[in-house]
């Protein structure tokens, strides 16, 4: 925009007489010379305007300039119009298209046209300056939806999609009830559960909220094997330290004389539990002492000495069959080498002294001892045994295969019933003497 003078009086962009041919007029001004056109000088001093443009564009410069050049007027440049009682745009038109006057108010809105009146969502109100309408004000649009019980976004649903909410909390609750997630309900934050109740399982924890962890033994129950010897072998599937377990369901005891191995070592009745104590068997002579003594898981009363040939002289009675010293015409027992003996003084020996002349003529040696066995079927004698194969024990006194040689029934009994000749020679070795050899004790 050219230069603006305002002067009072040329405010009607009225020229005055500066030796032109013509006056200036219709915003330009011209002047004739003797030669025709554009005067090619003005005076300075002269004190007309010319004027051009409309509104705000209207332009009043002086006719001269100080060079004594004539002026040129230039219209300002055009503005968007506004409603300010002005002619913004230099078209003539003041506040064209302007639908409002000063001071007038009237609802508004400056969100989303389908949020208005949802939820907190409210007009506000807006001005008239200057015929235009100011920005609205005071009008509630939509928000970021907090935990209050308001429809803060407009969008018809209070407190959706849990606003402010979704951190780690505790509960009131017991056990896995106790985790909880902070939850936006009825405009106001609480605490959530994360798990509900649920059948108790084994885990270390409390499934089901009721203060107690794996309680009911969940999950056991059922019959198993522990692996222990015994009695501590059988258990049942117990719930322990959050895992099933293999839980004995008898502990190790002092063993009984039951057949069961309740110290859980591996071996029934070992060390004769409840045994020891002295008895009678019932027996005549020498056989009727004995010790009570846990066998086939009973206790029962074990003679402590088995019956032998007739000893003479000792006035007992050796072979238990009620009858003192009897058969004593022998020079020594028919198990002991010695002098050779004499035909008659016992059936067996009338035997051998038949068969084994030397034995009866020479020396009754060890060979004779032996013949007592295979000649009259005799388990009476022992020959290198600890004792005869008719007596039990002393406890821990296994025979050796063959001590009886030159008879096979240790070896038999050996080779079938190993306990005895690993173990002990007890009452049970003593009668497979008579089952596996057919020998008479």
């Amino acid at each position: 925009m050219g230069a603006v003078i305002l002067a009072t009086a040329c405010a009607t962009g009225s020229t005055s007489d500066i030796g032109f041919d013509e006056p200036i007029g219709g915003g330009s001004a011209t002047t004739s010379s003797s030669g025709g056109g554009t005067p090619s000088h003005c005076d300075p001093a002269d004190p007309s305007t010319i004027s051009c443009g409309e509104g705000e564009c209207l332009t009043i410069v002086p006719a001269c300039s100080p060079d004594g050049v004539p002026n040129v007027c230039e219209p300002g440049e055009p503005s968007e119009e506004v409603c300010n009682s002005i002619d913004d745009n230099c078209d003539g038109v003041v506040d064209e298209g302007c639908n409002c006057n000063d001071g007038d108010m009237q609802a508004c809105y400056s969100g989303a046209a389908e949020t208005k009146g949802i939820g907190e969502c409210k007009d506000g109100t807006q001005s008239c300056v200057g015929g235009a309408w100011e920005a609205c004000s005071n009008d509630v649009v939509p928000t970021a939806e907090s935990c209050d019980g308001l429809d803060n976004d407009c969008d018809g649903q209070p407190d959706e999609d849990n606003p402010d909410g979704g951190g780690n909390c505790t509960t009131a609750l017991p056990g896995v009830c106790a985790t909880g997630v902070e939850t936006c309900a009825d405009g106001q934050l609480g605490c959530e559960a994360v798990h509900q109740p649920s059948n108790e399982i084994c885990d270390g924890l409390d499934n089901d909220c009721n203060g107690m962890a794996d309680d009911g033994n969940p999950g056991g129950g059922m019959s198993c094997t522990t692996g222990l010897l015994g009695e501590c072998s059988a258990g049942t599937m117990t719930c322990q330290g959050g895992t099933l377990q293999c839980v004995q369901d008898k502990q190790a005891i002092s063993e009984l004389c039951d057949a069961l191995d309740n110290d859980c070592n591996g071996i029934v009745d070992d060390g004769n539990p409840g045994g020891g104590g002295t008895c009678n068997t019932g027996m005549p002579g020498v056989c009727g002492p004995g010790t009570q003594t846990c066998q086939g898981g009973s206790l029962q009363c074990v003679q402590n000495q088995p019956a032998v040939n007739e000893i003479c002289g000792d006035n007992q009675d050796n072979d238990c069959n009620g009858q003192v010293d009897d058969g004593c015409g022998c020079s020594h027992d028919k198990c002991t080498t010695g002098l050779a003996l004499v035909s008659g003084c016992d059936p067996c020996v009338s035997s051998i002294c038949q068969s084994d002349p030397y034995c009866c003529n020479v020396s009754w040696d060890s060979q004779c001892v032996g013949e007592v066995q295979t000649v009259c079927g005799s388990g009476t004698c022992a020959g290198n045994c600890p004792h005869s194969l008719c007596t039990p024990g002393p406890s821990n006194t296994p025979f050796t295969s063959f001590c009886d040689s030159p008879g096979t029934c240790v070896q038999l009994i050996c080779a079938l019933d190993s306990y005895c000749c690993n173990f002990d020679w007890d009452s049970i070795c003593v009668s497979e003497v008579g089952t596996y050899c057919g020998l008479t004790c």
